[in-house]
């Protein structure tokens, strides 16, 4: 018996569908069902009832789901502390961000202080969509995540630090007639597409940029994206129009402008870590980050 088949069988003990459970695992639905019939050989006991629909476990199903699960999660742990060990062994701290975010400029002093002090340290970027930074710092994948505060909030075993209060601008392309208004609102915008991104990647900022229309007075026209990726790659192609942060990559892009409307806040960012990641250089780059934190004074934030 093996991880891929407790793997196997705990997704089609939750979904109670081969199907769903085979979409899941990526895996066809009769590969899935050979991988379970294989254990219950093994086992020699059936696991699911399988002529009924939907299908049910049967009463030794429900033993090994719940034995299987901790087996698993021990594994996933055993896992971490290994990818842990090692990176302790290599001197090296992996950090996550979201797709775009200009990291190298807005901690630059923070990472010149830890390479400064610490020069024997790897420092290793990887950057995800929001959905995918959330799940890779969970799982033990990175050592601290840059991420809005709100999404930090959510996630368990999760411990975070406020870093930024980055001021957020709405972003037209260059050619908009009202680029080079004077004093623009969001009003100016209503009838506008906004770029906004899917539930499934960030509940939280999908929720933000839409209160944020509603606040100045109007339901925006939406075009719901599923990534960072895809909302950078349309507003370059001036396919509409949304809110960001100052700190990405289109800043210096000729083509899109940041235009600061008083209508919209500050983006409150936070560096996030497992509360169980024994990395020691994870608290050497959160103290200077605390250090250096100030917070702007009589400035909106976004809506929580």
């Amino acid at each position: 018996m093996n991880t891929s088949q407790m793997n196997c069988f705990l997704a089609a003990a939750e979904c109670l569908n081969f199907t769903k459970a085979a979409e899941r695992m990526h895996l066809s639905q009769p590969g899935l069902s050979r991988q379970i019939s294989a254990m219950e050989r093994e086992l020699g006991v059936e696991l699911f009832e399988r002529g009924k629909s939907p299908v049910r476990l049967t009463a030794a199903g429900a033993i090994c789901v719940e034995h299987f699960s901790r087996i698993t999660e021990d594994f996933q742990k055993m896992l971490n502390q290994l990818t842990m060990a090692q990176r302790l062994e290599q001197g090296s701290i992996i950090i996550g961000a979201i797709e775009g975010q200009l990291v190298g400029l807005c901690y630059e002093n923070v990472l010149n202080y830890v390479w400064s002090t610490r020069p024997n340290v790897k420092i290793k970027m990887s950057y995800y969509s929001i959905s995918d930074l959330c799940k890779a710092l969970v799982e033990g994948e990175l050592d601290i995540a840059i991420m809005p505060e709100a999404e930090a909030e959510r996630l368990p075993g999760v411990a975070f630090t406020r870093s930024h209060m980055e001021k957020c601008c709405l972003i037209v392309p260059s050619s908009h007639s009202k680029a080079n208004a004077e004093n623009p609102t969001l009003q100016d915008f209503k009838d506008e597409i906004f770029l906004v991104l899917a539930e499934s990647d960030s509940e939280v900022l999908a929720k933000q940029h839409m209160e944020i229309c509603q606040a100045a007075g109007f339901t925006p026209k939406q075009h719901v994206v599923p990534t960072v990726g895809t909302l950078t790659m349309l507003l370059e192609m001036g396919a509409g129009i949304t809110v960001l942060d100052a700190w990405h990559t289109l800043r210096n892009a000729s083509h899109v402008k940041f235009l600061q409307v008083p209508d919209i806040g500050y983006q409150i960012e936070a560096a996030a870590w497992r509360e169980d990641n024994a990395n020691p250089y994870i608290q050497v780059f959160i103290e200077r980050i605390k250090h250096d934190y100030e917070e702007p004074q009589a400035e909106s934030k976004l809506p929580e």
